[in-house]
């Protein structure tokens, strides 16, 4: 069976200067959401250091899912993705992370991917596409 679409959870934001992240505090974040969204685990969070950037990535896999955690501790910058292709309550898991990260502030995009929004489906040239992709810019860079 092939999938061809999904639903995507995307947030990008600071969070408050008081809150310590590290590598535990977010593969505990990654565990309360996985439970509370009823899914489950094809691999446990892994974690990565980016020494030259100051960085922590986590990404943990489940069925027909995948979470992805980036933070800039020192900057008090995330970039997060949560994708299912099964439904999920975007309610339970924005709450959740706002609480358990203290989020300052964030752009939050949720979405449906299906072959509907395929840039490329509509008609849409390589080189106008590279374009339009260029200009989706993130808040912090």
């Amino acid at each position: 069976m092939e999938h061809t679409g999904g639903l995507h959870l995307i947030m990008d934001g600071r969070f408050e200067d008081r809150v310590e992240i590290d590598v535990g505090n977010i593969i505990g974040i990654i565990n309360t959401l996985v439970q509370e969204l009823n899914m489950v685990y094809l691999t446990k969070p892994r974690a990565t250091y980016t020494p030259d950037e100051q960085g922590i990535s986590v990404f943990a896999q489940m069925y027909n899912a995948h979470v992805i955690v980036y933070v800039w501790p020192e900057l008090r910058l995330f970039s997060l993705e949560i994708f299912s292709y099964n439904s999920f309550d975007l309610n339970v898991a924005g709450k959740l992370l706002w609480a358990q990260m203290e989020i300052q502030s964030a752009i939050v995009r949720a979405f449906r991917r299906d072959a509907s929004s395929n840039i490329l489906d509509k008609g849409t040239s390589v080189t106008e596409a590279v374009r339009m992709v260029r200009r989706w810019q993130p808040m912090f860079v």
